[in-house]
């Protein structure tokens, strides 16, 4: 198993809008690709302007060629992404102080 991190801290009342491209547009879309196995967004309770996408695959192999899919270079151009910007990708340890997952069913 692979889990990736990836700290995000937003601009100031991006919030929302984060949280609506998530549930929207993200998750759906990493969910299709073969090897990928669940995906959170967390949210801290001390800064509300932090966040962790945690992404997990069966092998890092999987998540190579989810990253070399059109399908990724969309959802993840960066000029779709203007509420954040990434403090610390690729963290692969425990997670201190998030309380909050954004998943909604």
């Amino acid at each position: 198993m692979f889990v990736l991190h990836i700290e995000l801290k937003l601009k100031p009342g991006l919030q929302q809008s984060l949280e609506k491209t998530y549930l929207g547009k993200f998750r759906p879309a990493i969910s299709a690709p073969e090897g990928f196995n669940a995906v959170q967004l967390l949210h801290s309770k001390e800064n509300d302007a932090t966040y962790r996408l945690c992404l997990t695959f069966d092998q890092q192999a999987s998540q190579h060629k989810w990253v070399a899919t059109d399908l990724h270079q969309e959802v993840m151009a960066r000029d779709r992404r203007p509420v954040c910007r990434i403090l610390r990708p690729g963290l692969q340890h425990c997670i201190k102080g998030l309380d909050r997952t954004i998943d909604k069913m």
